[in-house]
């Protein structure tokens, strides 16, 4: 891969540093359209191929510069860093210059087997990892020419083969590949939130003299890689690729990683054992020279002493253990860990911050309800808004349909079948289309203009979208549909089937329902017994409406849902919203008004109130904005829908149409809950993990989403008063406050450091490039696969989807990888510490070595190797349910206990052997004595993994390594390896008094877990 020359890959630029190639681009790009292709030597035909190839040789691939992988040598040197690695290091010498060769090669042995098994492991998780990059494959349409004379033509091509000068073409939903210049475009409006954090779509049109005081991302001409379409179309020319545009240069790789809350614990534990073993070697120096009068022979075997206390395997076994759960994770749920220390990061985290959409809610809205001008419940608002969104999608041909559009259509379609409801006819079936002015962010709405079957002279208009600039183009309220649409009610020519016998049609109050006149011939009486109730507030406008109903009080707490809506769409006997070929009014009186609001051009209808319609004032507008306000404070989304008709024409429509319209409701739209988010967040408390909303949406729908997911959010905290907080009272409110509601990036750092203050390990998930900060500040830093190449590679953690599930599960993953870690640390610390007690015990007890410094090595080497068998522990169902970060001081006090009991089983044994073995200055003697204690040591050790574990039953591998230990201590003292490491055979009384030493040991090793809580692991965690 090919990176810009002018800055290496992996280097790590400072987010004002600008190369001089990149300056030349910022200059370019805010010049004149026909300067900026005259200075990238191009023209609106394109690039011809080999002006394209050249410029690549010379620019680099269209990519983000990101940190070079390590070589073998660099990653083998990177081990060698580890605190345990680099005292072993200094020992090995110490045991060269006195000569004891077979201790020296044996730290060396140890040294280089972890080393490689560190590296390698870490290797694999890195190729994991960059397999990303080649899960999606982004292309762009670019206009080249084969030759100069060529003629151009646009096709698809990687984005990594772009180049400054090309012209690229851009259409809704695709992402800029580069920092291009406009040329052209057609209602082009983008979404910035991954640059800016603002949700909301930026228009975009090329300017020829850009503002001078215009911020970076509020140019109007320039479009910067990382954005994305949202409407529209148009052409652009590449100005900056690779290194040089905005994105790479504001937001660089991360080139070192910052110490986590991992390193830091097991920094801690390590440099807490170092001080030990520097004190070991002079203390048994000192011990041999005051008691015995031993001078420089001691070395070896103090040395000998230093190295096992030594956690060799610490290493080896923490990355084991963290790859093994990292490719499980990967394996299963798809979720990748970038770095390994990241895996414990994620199981200790107790606070995860996170945004909204995707993980508490679905990435797409649903239908609420629809609601007339008065707050209550009409589908017919629906069925216009329907009509809208269908023909927009049709007539306007939008490769993505509107995210909002599909929430109506859905709306009104079976939800498995998607065919229309009964009793709502597809709009495409009863209506022609005309015209379609699709959305865009300046005017802020969409409008279908439409024909109704058997009203060849009109056209509907049919306007959806925010409900300020609806309501502006507005004059009337509207009560009754169009002529030819029945609503609740029979149109002329129409039958109603009647109720079945023994159903009651009771509709709830405030609703109003407006039909089609109707004469009483036409609508059959109920059978006999059968009683068609209304509630005492049901009206119905089947006349033209009063003014008095016209003015009924609104009823903003009433609303319906849209399995409500879907209800009364398909109830029997009633057809609401069915417009009927030939319903329409007759032929006489065709220029006549009738009981609906489009009667004739808006523009010719008299202002005072009509038949169906009443005129749109001041007060009623501010009446219906707050109303707006209202239900937007409780979460909701509002769509205006407006109505207008308008003489049949020949000729285009365009914006200066939308006015003079009839408002007739609204649609309101909630954001639901994910399918999984309720049980994920359930998982997460259960395992003492709270979850921190940080949006920049409005706080009502934050709150809303909480409070549909069964949650109480309590009191929403907003960027404003953020704002006002110093750093020690944000982290107060911090703790207690589960959601914050439109927060900026730097808001959202806040909240993330004032966590982290506050004592707590935090998480923060994100996926736009301006979720960088937050994610750098966080213990760790979680996206999803499909987030932006620089947030993937800054990101520790990676999820196949922006799941709560996944997250539940690599926290799991963490806690578990955090208890064998711990469980580990505890056997291993707890019987080296009993040994060297002893050790020093019998340096100053007896007249000779306890144990030949290659005993200790091969001792220390064998449990070190059975050790390994730990990595495929399972931690206790305790474990899993709170974090249990690794504490020094607490495992000073536990390896410190039970360390006491191993050297008490070790001071007994020496009891046994001065009564079985002679105790004599001859050799025979001593290498029974040597044997002895190898044998009762390597057989402790195997009891202590067994019995010192967090689980209830230990798993084979752990069984085996144990079995396999004891053996070896117990086929020792036999020929032909007795002879071999100077040991000797032992007295079957020492065997005997070996047992009941070991019973004894077992039974308190039980005694003292059971009381510190059941086991290691829940005896930690409860401290």
């Amino acid at each position: 891969m090919a990176w810009a020359p002018d800055r290496p890959a992996g280097s790590a630029r400072p987010p004002t540093a600008r190369s001089p190639t990149a300056g030349r681009h910022d200059a370019l790009a805010d010049a004149p359209a026909l300067a900026v292709l005259r200075g990238l030597d191009s023209g609106p035909r394109g690039l011809t191929e080999a002006e394209a190839e050249e410029r690549l040789a010379r620019h680099g691939e269209n990519t983000i510069p990101g940190r070079r992988p390590a070589s073998w040598p660099r990653r083998y040197a990177r081990a060698l860093r580890d605190p345990f690695t680099a005292v072993l290091l200094a020992l090995g010498p110490v045991s060269a210059l006195v000569a004891a060769w077979g201790t020296a090669c044996v730290i060396t042995g140890l040294v280089l087997v972890s080393s490689a098994l560190r590296s390698r492991t870490e290797y694999q998780a890195d190729r994991s990892a960059d397999g990303l990059r080649h899960l999606v494959a982004a292309t762009a349409t670019v206009r080249r020419r084969s030759t100069p004379t060529a003629a151009p033509r646009f096709r698809e091509i990687p984005v990594e083969l772009l180049v400054p000068g090309d012209v690229i073409r851009l259409g809704p939903g695709d992402v800029i590949p580069a920092d291009v210049r406009l040329l052209r475009t057609q209602n082009l409006a983008l979404h910035q939130a991954a640059l800016t954090g603002e949700s909301a779509p930026v228009a975009k049109r090329p300017d020829d003299a850009p503002p001078a005081a215009a911020g970076e991302f509020e140019r109007a001409h320039a479009c910067f890689q990382g954005s994305s379409v949202a409407s529209g179309s148009g052409t652009a020319l590449v100005t900056a690729t690779g290194a040089d545009t905005h994105f790479a240069r504001a937001y660089p790789a991360r080139s070192r990683r910052r110490e986590s809350a991992f390193d830091r614990a097991v920094n801690g534990i390590s440099w807490m054992l170092i001080r030990f073993m520097l004190l070991t070697p002079p203390l048994v120096l000192l011990a041999d020279a005051a008691v015995r009068g031993r001078g420089l022979e001691t070395v070896p075997f103090a040395v000998a002493v230093a190295v096992g206390l030594t956690p060799e395997m610490l290493p080896v076994v923490v990355t084991t253990v963290l790859a093994r759960k990292a490719a499980a994770l990967a394996r299963e749920h798809g979720v990748i860990v970038r770095w390994l220390p990241a895996l414990h990061n994620i199981g200790a985290v107790d606070v995860l911050c996170t945004d909204k959409t995707g993980t508490l809610t679905c990435d797409r809205p649903v239908l609420d309800s629809a609601l007339d001008p008065f707050g209550r419940p009409d589908p017919e608002v629906l069925h216009w808004a329907a009509v809208n969104s269908l023909w927009t999608l049709q007539l306007a041909d939008l490769p993505v349909p509107d995210a909002l559009d599909e929430a109506v259509l859905d709306a009104v379609a079976e939800p498995r079948s998607g065919t229309a409801r009964p009793g709502l006819p597809p709009a495409y079936d009863t209506y022609d289309g005309v015209a379609a002015l699709p959305f865009d962010p300046v005017r802020r709405m969409a409008t279908a203009v439409v024909r109704a079957p058997g009203r060849h002279g009109r056209h509907t208009l049919v306007v959806k979208g925010s409900v300020e600039e609806v309501l502006a183009r507005c004059t009337r309220l509207h009560a009754t549909p169009p002529a030819g649409v029945q609503v609740n009610g029979p149109a002329a020519g129409v039958q109603v089937p009647a109720p079945v016998a023994g159903v009651q049609s009771v509709e709830p109050p405030g609703t109003v329902r407006a039909s089609a006149p109707a004469t009483a011939a036409q609508v059959p009486a109920p059978p006999a017994g059968v009683r068609s109730p209304q509630p005492p507030d049901t009206v119905r406008a089947s006349a033209p409406a009063t003014a008095a109903h016209a003015a009924a009080p609104p009823a903003p707490g009433v609303v319906v849902r849209a399995e409500d809506l879907a209800e009364d769409l398909s109830a029997p006997g009633a057809p609401l919203l069915r417009a009927v070929p030939g319903s329409g009014p007759r032929e006489a009186d065709a220029d006549r008004p009738t009981g609906g609001a489009a009667t004739g051009a808006c523009a010719a209808e008299p202002a005072e109130d009509r038949g169906g319609e009443r005129q749109l004032d001041d007060a009623e507008r501010e009446r219906l904005l707050g109303f707006a306000a209202g239900q937007a404070g409780q979460g909701l989304r509002l769509l205006a829908v407006a109505l207008a008709e308008r003489p049949a024409r020949r000729g285009r429509y365009g914006p200066a149409d939308e006015r003079d319209l009839a408002f007739a409701g609204f649609v309101v739209l909630r954001d639901a809950p994910a399918d999984t988010a309720a049980d994920a967040l359930a998982a997460l408390a259960g395992r003492g993990v709270a979850v921190k909303v940080l949006t920049g949406d409005h706080p009502g729908t934050a709150a809303r989403v909480f409070r549909d997911l069964g949650l109480e959010p309590g009191g929403v905290l907003t960027g404003a008063r953020i704002d006002g907080m110093d750093d020690e009272e944000l982290a107060r409110r911090a703790e207690r406050t589960a959601v914050f509601a439109r927060c900026t990036p730097q808001h959202k750092v806040r909240v993330v450091r004032a966590l982290r203050a506050a004592g707590h390990t935090t998480g923060f998930l994100g996926d736009g490039v301006n979720d960088l900060p937050a994610l750098h500040a966080a213990d760790v830093g979680i996206c999803p696969r499909d987030a932006v190449d620089v947030t993937r590679e800054a990101a520790d953690v990676v999820l196949a989807a922006k799941d709560l599930t996944a997250i539940d599960h690599a926290v799991t993953a963490g806690r578990h990888a955090t208890g064998t870690i711990a469980t580990y640390l505890r056997i291993a610390l707890s019987s080296n510490l009993g040994n060297v007690i002893a050790m020093l015990a019998a340096g100053v007890l007896l007249p000779f070595l306890p144990m030949l410094p290659a005993q200790v090595l091969l001792q220390n080497l064998c449990f070190d190797a059975a050790q390994l068998a730990l990595a495929y522990d399972q931690p206790a169902p305790d474990a899993l349910r709170h974090p249990s970060p690794l504490r020094p001081r607490d495992f000073l006090r536990f390896i410190t206990a039970f360390g006491l009991v191993n050297a008490a089983a070790d001071l007994a044994t020496f009891a046994a052997l001065a009564l079985t073995v002679p105790a004599s200055i001859h050799a025979s003697g001593q290498a029974a004595f040597h044997s002895g204690w190898f044998t009762e040591n390597l057989i402790t050790q195997a009891l202590v993994m067994v019995l010192l574990r967090a689980g209830t039953r230990a798993p084979a591998p752990i069984r085996a390594a144990a079995g396999a230990l004891a053996a070896i201590g117990l086929l020792i003292p036999l020929p032909p390896l007795a002879g071999a490491l100077g040991a000797a055979p032992l007295p079957l009384t020492y065997y005997l008094l070996l047992a009941a030493i070991l019973a004894v040991y077992a039974l308190v090793l039980l005694a003292a877990g059971s009381r510190h809580g059941g086991g290691a692991a829940r005896w930690a965690a409860d401290r």
